[in-house]
């Protein structure tokens, strides 16, 4: 009896630190949601705009820009994000892009995504112990690139990863169906997505029956429909042009602190620094713009590739989702900082799974390497670049180590470098090894 109560009491103390820390991650990102906007949420008002005048044929409005948009950027994305933009614009009344009920209501859904990612984390690792639940959702909740991409720089990432989370964790107890309509989700809401779900359902096909597997793909085929036939039925070619045909120009991705993508960034350091023309190397028969135009054939090859080996091995599908995120950042060209948390989750997820310290040791520090960017950049600048709001957080970002921009772009081309190798070695020892599988 005594024993029954002492693991109550363990179970509810665990509940109440989970608790506290939610308590305190939703302070933390509340609380600076309002005075800080990256150039994305601004826009994201012009878009919003836009398919409030033209609903299902937003998508021939969308790679031209229009007169009230902040910027001349097209909305690349599938159409979940407009419809969630929408939902923001109608609730706010927002008259521009910069009033604050707009900023903080667009970066509600980013920070309830990262929220239930969280509690998915926990929920997958609690069984291996309610120590290692709490540590999976404080490296997820309070990882720093986690906190500025949703509650200061104002990306949805966060969003495509819950759905592929949740895909993930449906999969694994067998609720095929809903998992699948997680899946459509995750690729209506972001491609890139596409990737690790080659991988997973790679993986998963390894052992489904016949009757799962339908239920499977009728789950994907029906969220997915749901959400981007209607904009298909109504703008066919331009909804295409906008979200899968989008033109595959090869360009200098500059500034170069905001280039995350291994050897091209490499490439246009060169050109910056030296004057090297790597995009058209002084007009020979050998083009580097060959190695750009290349990378996205290269990275569906690969994808394939590891698809077939995932179908012959059986990966977990943490592994899978692991392993499809890190190709895709290996391999893709113009990848930005939100980008990274694609991978985090699984990699925390797949770590601490382990009892073997070492490994658990080495996979927080993966989880956080995306993190040391922000003390070699200005995250501050966010806070300040349309109006100044709070003179106060700015001095705490500046006791914080958060204001170091640097002007010297090898710096950011070295953390580049040694985010590509973190990223090549990790998936090297996922495929190549059993590291992680086994304590």
């Amino acid at each position: 009896m005594l024993n029954v109560r002492i693991k109550r009491l363990k179970i509810s103390t665990s509940l109440l630190v989970l608790i506290f820390l939610i308590i305190l991650g939703l302070i933390v990102r509340l609380s600076i949601a309002g005075i800080s906007a990256g150039p994305d949420v601004y826009q994201f008002w012009g878009f919003a705009k836009t398919f409030h005048e033209t609903t299902l044929r937003f998508y021939d409005y969308a790679l031209t820009p229009q007169i009230y948009w902040t910027y001349p950027w097209p909305y690349p994305y599938p159409p979940l994000w407009i419809l969630l933009l929408e939902t923001v614009y109608l609730a706010t009344k927002a008259s521009g892009p910069t009033v604050e009920a707009w900023i903080i209501g667009v970066k509600l859904y980013i920070i309830l995504a990262d929220l239930i990612c969280g509690i998915f984390i926990y929920l997958q690792l609690k069984g291996k112990g309610e120590f290692r639940g709490i540590l999976g959702f404080l490296t997820w909740f309070f990882n720093p690139a986690v906190i500025y991409q949703s509650a200061i720089f104002g990306q949805f990432d966060s969003l495509a990863v819950l759905f592929l989370l949740a895909s993930v964790y449906l999969l694994k107890k067998k609720r095929h169906f809903l998992g699948s309509i997680m899946a459509g989700l995750a690729i209506s809401t972001k491609q890139h997505t596409l990737f690790p779900l080659f991988i997973v359902y790679s993986s998963f096909f390894k052992n489904v029956e016949r009757k799962e597997l339908f239920k499977a793909i009728l789950g994907f085929i029906s969220s997915f429909s749901v959400i981007n036939l209607p904009f298909f039925m109504s703008s066919p070619l331009n909804y295409l042009r906008a979200t899968w045909l989008v033109r595959f120009n090869p360009y200098y991705h500059l500034p170069l602190c905001y280039s995350f993508e291994g050897i091209f960034t490499v490439l246009t350091y060169l050109h910056e620094s030296l004057g090297l023309d790597t995009i058209n190397i002084f007009g020979l028969s050998f083009r580097l713009i060959d190695v750009y135009r290349l990378s996205l054939p290269l990275l569906a090859i690969m994808t394939a590739i590891i698809g077939f080996i995932a179908f012959k091995k059986g990966y977990s599908l943490e592994k899978s989702a692991l392993i499809g995120s890190l190709a895709f950042l290996t391999m893709a060209y113009a990848v930005n900082y939100q980008y990274l948390v694609l991978y985090i989750p699984f990699i925390i997820i797949i770590g601490l799974s382990r009892k073997n310290p070492i490994k658990k040791l080495f996979s927080v520090l993966i989880a956080l390497f995306p993190a040391f960017w922000l003390w070699i950049f200005d995250v501050s600048f966010w806070f300040r670049s349309f109006e100044p709001k709070s003179k106060g957080v700015i001095e705490i970002l500046k006791l914080m180590g958060l204001t170091n921009f640097l002007r010297a772009d090898w710096i950011y081309v070295l953390f580049n470098i040694a985010l590509f190798l973190m990223e090549v070695l990790t998936l090297l020892l996922l495929l190549l090894t059993d590291f992680w599988d086994s304590d």
